[in-house]
């Protein structure tokens, strides 16, 4: 007796054989697409299922979750819990709460007079975001400063303990066009100003942090935002700048040098621009990177993006980041004063 032959529907069938008789089933598969899944037949995918964590617990409970648990991935678990924990007030408490052992440290020593140690990650992380900027940084400081009034008593929104800013440059202007400017962020503004003159004063300030009483308001392992390094920087970004690299934040080994390089040629490209913005992006740069090693591929290219056609002969391999960052920052401010000095034999010639 022979064997019963199977026919599967849309498999190949041997030379002379009939095709099946079998129909094929008129019932097709609906494979729904991106647009009818959001349809409004398809209320189920529309609406997802609440937890029971989202639906019960109070929004007080999930703040300290997210707290202590230092994840920032929590807030983006779903949309209902980022809805939750980004409002204004747990923004400030969770950035105090990451800052606080930091700001509340005894000395340079990095010994908190808090029971708990930073999160060097979980700083990084903060600061990564657009809408901490300095104004938002001032008003968590001045709220850490009421929380902890007897460990962050005789200290500023730099760090420096028992240093006044008593330079004669640094008399300057501050505006505040809107009246929300607190004391903490008057105090940043007179230094910021400062800086962004022609004096720079930056250097001066922060090589003092070696020899005088401060401390690093950041942990020394977060990370400066990548977009700091690369720009471009608008005001915001340029503050934010300034005061990291002004408290001892420093570039992190996971951080390359790719990203020196993406922000020199930013600064470059930026450097007509009548806010002068790249010139002072360099200094903090300068300050920033001075010390990576670059290959010397990249030393040349870097140098030729100042001088394309000059001093080629005299390049060695003994050149030193540092010293093109100090070539490309004179040459801006060279190109800026002859700029200055252009625009005001114009007016001058126009008064005349």
């Amino acid at each position: 007796m022979k064997l019963t032959p199977i026919v599967v529907p849309g498999k190949r069938r041997r030379a002379g054989e009939p095709a099946s008789s079998r129909g094929v089933s008129k019932r097709k598969r609906i494979r729904k697409t991106p647009n009818k899944a959001l349809s409004k037949g398809s209320k189920k995918l529309r609406h997802g299922k609440v937890s029971y964590l989202e639906e019960h617990l109070p929004l007080e409970i999930l703040r300290s979750i997210f707290m202590y648990s230092e994840n920032i991935n929590l807030v983006r678990a779903s949309p209902l819990l980022g809805k939750f924990l980004s409002e204004i007030e747990t923004r400030r408490e969770v950035f105090v709460h990451a800052f606080a052992p930091t700001w509340c440290e005894q000395s340079k020593t990095g010994l908190s007079k808090l029971d708990r140690k930073a999160n060097p990650e979980f700083q990084s992380a903060l600061l990564d975001f657009s809408w901490v900027n300095m104004r938002f940084v001032t008003k968590c400081f001045e709220q850490c400063a009421r929380i902890f009034p007897q460990f962050m008593e005789g200290r500023d929104i730099f760090g420096d303990l028992d240093m006044a800013f008593d330079d004669e440059d640094a008399k300057v202007t501050v505006e505040d066009a809107t009246g929300e400017m607190n004391a903490t962020e008057r105090c940043f503004m007179v230094h910021f100003e400062t800086f962004v003159s022609k004096k720079r004063s930056i250097d001066r300030w922060v090589s003092l942090r070696v020899v005088v009483d401060s401390i690093s308001m950041v942990h020394h392992k977060a990370r400066i935002p990548d977009a700091l390094i690369t720009g471009p920087w608008d005001d915001e970004a340029l503050k934010k700048f300034f005061w990291l690299t002004r408290v001892g934040a420093c570039y992190q080994e996971d951080q390359t040098w790719e990203l020196a390089y993406t922000g020199l040629e930013t600064a470059l490209k930026h450097r007509h621009e009548p806010s002068g913005r790249a010139i002072s992006a360099l200094v903090l740069l300068e300050r920033t990177i001075a010390e990576l090693k670059w290959p010397a591929d990249k030393l040349t290219e870097a140098h030729e993006l100042i001088y394309p056609l000059e001093l080629k002969a005299a390049w060695t391999k003994k050149y030193s980041v540092h010293g093109v960052l100090n070539s490309f920052r004179r040459r801006l401010e060279e190109e800026a004063n002859s700029a200055a000095q252009h625009a005001q034999g114009v007016q001058d010639g126009q008064d005349a």
